[in-house]
């Protein structure tokens, strides 16, 4: 029987003492608890290697010293520094907070798992406060172990978990990850914290259901989690939440902001709800297993919708391993997006070629015999190091803006696919002379006049060169975000640090075809060896590269949340392992009755993989709505472009957790019904 750790529980004889009955609750279910142990485990494995990781970038652990950089390294190092730290920082808090959720879910799912103990326990005398303070006992010690072994061994991982961020697109930037016992001693309180409040707060619903009903042998009435006052508000305010900012437009709010908010708010609603919505879905979604299956199918399908505290431990690790990492995929993605539409809406070139620095003259000879081109105007953008009186020093792109010559001027002319000249003009950009955009001068200058300013650049081996501010321009017509701009007779006479490539706006004659004129662009530039990575695209072609572009220069994202994801398959695996460890006594009866070992094994098999799919479909609802108010949000009348969803990342998450539940449930219940081992 269940109650055999609890048979000689308050006797007339004698009380037995709190640490036996302990003892003997953890070698009842020792098999739930090393599952339980090991997850712990990695988990605070997990988020301490991301926490020691965030306080060694803090500290600047293995960078060089400043006497071994140059002047624009040291500027690069810094600005990746601060890079690097905000990436840390996000991993660590992403990967916490799934561990601390999780932990409290796992840990009261286990607890749940006890009723009939803690019942025994009731009926011999003991009070509630009683069975709070044996649960924490049951549960303290072991977690505690466990989550001190790995917020140790989070030390070996920091290195590369710093390793991990630096790979991720921050380039010129050298640190080190070290241990360190601040990180150490966050990791560890903090999932110490969530074990006991999920202990705790699972030992009180246990307490304030009567013994009576938790001795049911059905077990519905402790199986079946009751919808209470605080998720049914939790769920409203989520729900309404979501709806009102995927439906409704609200001003002043950008897409990043619209999409972290709505995805809170509608996970937070699927939270509350989810033992309603997985029962609810996955009867629906077992019915064809039902179908098909008959016997295995029918008894994963029952289970299924009787069992909804285990249905939502399943459920709830594929629920936020697919929401939180698709939704940050897709909050980054979209925001590039929508930074793509806003910039390059102003533009009126009707063809945009990149190419690399070097590839300037033959880009030259091309357009210049190209019999579409009416005007042109190249961009030369280059890194260089920036200061003067008054202005910090700061890493700053520069543009070099070069029309088109040897054309006769047509009746587009190429002043509308420059930058709009506020005080100056074009001819004012001679040598010696720079301008500088509106936005740039407000946060470097102080509020003093910007015309007539000083300003020393740093080019390769700290070579410098002083510049005048002689214009301020808006650089809206043009699409680029660079602050300053030189002309094409700049009078530079030292090398930039870094040269970063060339963009091209092109004004197309009347009457010719965008289309047709930027494959013939492209045609001829690709056949000459010279023009090394020159593309040619009309301006709505351009603006869906660079939205799909992201998925490329964000790569750092799907590396940053792994470990979330990571972390939630190891829950899904410990709630399988636990709801099969815990079903040994129903499938021991059902073995008496003859049923065999390989149904018993299928319908365990079937019952993970309704709760997961059911997860998933959940998962999908929640992403849809947020994609389509995201598209509400965006001007796709005038974009015409994709953003680039995450499918790929969300159906390979879903099919890895489908397999390891399914995998896990099955070689579980297989091995634990051996005839030597039912109900047992």
């Amino acid at each position: 029987m269940e109650t055999t750790a609890v048979s000689a529980v308050y006797t007339g004889v004698r009380r037995p003492r709190p640490s036996s009955l302990v003892l003997g609750l953890v070698r009842r279910h020792r098999s739930s608890y090393l599952v339980m142990l090991l997850a712990t485990l990695a988990a605070s494995t997990l988020s301490s290697g991301w926490i020691q990781a965030a306080f060694s970038i803090g500290h600047r652990d293995g960078a060089p010293p400043a006497g071994q950089l140059n002047a624009y390294e040291r500027l690069i190092q810094a600005g990746g520094e601060d890079a690097a730290r905000q990436m840390a920082v996000m991993a660590a808090v992403i990967c916490a907070f799934i561990s601390i959720i999780l932990v409290i879910s796992s840990v009261g799912f286990l607890i749940e798992t006890r009723r009939r103990e803690y019942a025994m326990f009731r009926l011999a005398g003991a009070s509630p406060r009683r069975v709070r303070r044996l649960a924490l006992g049951e549960f303290m010690v072991p977690l505690a172990v466990a989550d001190l072994a790995g917020s140790l061994s989070g030390c070996l991982l920091s290195g590369a978990f710093v390793k991990v961020i630096l790979d991720s697109g921050i380039y010129g930037v050298r640190l080190a990850g070290r241990p360190n016992l601040a990180g150490t001693l966050i990791a560890f309180v903090s999932l110490m914290a969530a074990c006991l409040v999920g202990v705790w707060f699972a030992a009180r619903r246990i307490g304030s259901v009567s013994p009576i009903e938790a001795l049911n042998p059905s077990g519905r009435t402790a199986a079946k989690k009751k919808i209470g006052p605080v998720r049914i508000l939790l769920a409203l305010a989520g729900l309404t939440g979501g709806m009102v900012l995927v439906l409704a437009p609200v001003d002043g709010m950008d897409v990043e902001t619209r999409i972290l908010t709505s995805t809170a708010c509608l996970l937070t609603a699927v939270a509350a709800l989810a033992p309603l919505l997985v029962t609810a879905v996955g009867s629906v979604i077992g019915l064809p297993l039902q179908l098909a299956t008959r016997g295995s199918g029918l008894l994963a399908r029952q289970r299924a919708r009787r069992e909804s505290r285990a249905s939502g431990a399943i459920a709830l690790p594929v629920i936020l391993m697919l929401v939180i990492m698709s939704g940050i995929l897709t909050l980054a993605r979209a925001g590039w997006t929508s930074q793509t539409v806003s910039q390059y809406a102003p533009v009126q070139a009707e063809i945009i070629v990149t190419a690399d620095a070097d590839a300037a003259g033959a880009l030259d000879r091309t357009l210049v015999t190209s019999p579409d081109v009416d005007s042109a105007v190249t961009y030369r953008s280059e890194d260089w190091q920036v200061s003067g009186p008054g202005v910090d020093r700061n890493s700053t792109t520069i543009l070099t803006m070069v029309p088109l010559r040897g054309q006769t001027p047509g009746a587009r002319p190429a002043d509308t696919i420059m930058p709009t000249f506020i005080k100056g003009s074009p001819g004012d950009l001679g040598p010696g002379r720079v301008a500088v955009t509106r936005q740039w001068a407000q946060n470097n200058l102080e509020g003093k006049e910007p015309l007539g300013q000083t300003l020393i650049l740093t080019g390769k081996d700290d070579k410098t060169q002083r510049f005048t501010v002689a214009a301020v321009v808006d650089m809206g017509p043009t699409g680029q975000s660079s602050q300053l701009v030189m002309g094409p007779e700049s009078g530079l006479q030292i090398e930039p640090p870094q040269a970063k490539g060339l963009t091209t706006l092109v004004r197309l004659k009347a009457g010719s075809d965008p289309g047709r004129a930027s494959r013939d662009l492209d045609g001829r530039l690709r056949q000459d060896p010279t023009a090394s990575g020159a593309r040619a695209r009309t301006r709505r072609e351009h603006m869906d590269y660079d939205a799909r572009r992201s998925a490329h220069v964000q790569q750092g994202l799907p590396r940053m949340t792994a470990g979330a994801a990571v972390l939630a398959s190891i829950f899904l695996v410990q709630s399988c392992a636990i709801v099969a460890s815990e079903r040994r006594l129903q499938n021991g009866r059902l073995r008496d009755v003859g049923v065999s070992r390989l149904p018993l094994a299928m319908a365990s098999i079937w019952e993970s993989a309704i709760d997961v799919l059911a997860a998933t479909v959940l998962a999908a609802l929640v992403m849809l709505a947020v994609i389509c108010g995201t598209y509400r949000q965006m001007d796709t009348a005038l974009a015409g472009i994709r953003i680039p969803l995450p499918y790929g990342y969300f159906f390979g998450m879903a099919l890895v957790g489908l397999a390891a539940a399914m995998l896990t449930s099955g070689l579980y219940t297989w091995i634990s019904s051996q005839p030597n081992r039912s109900g047992l």
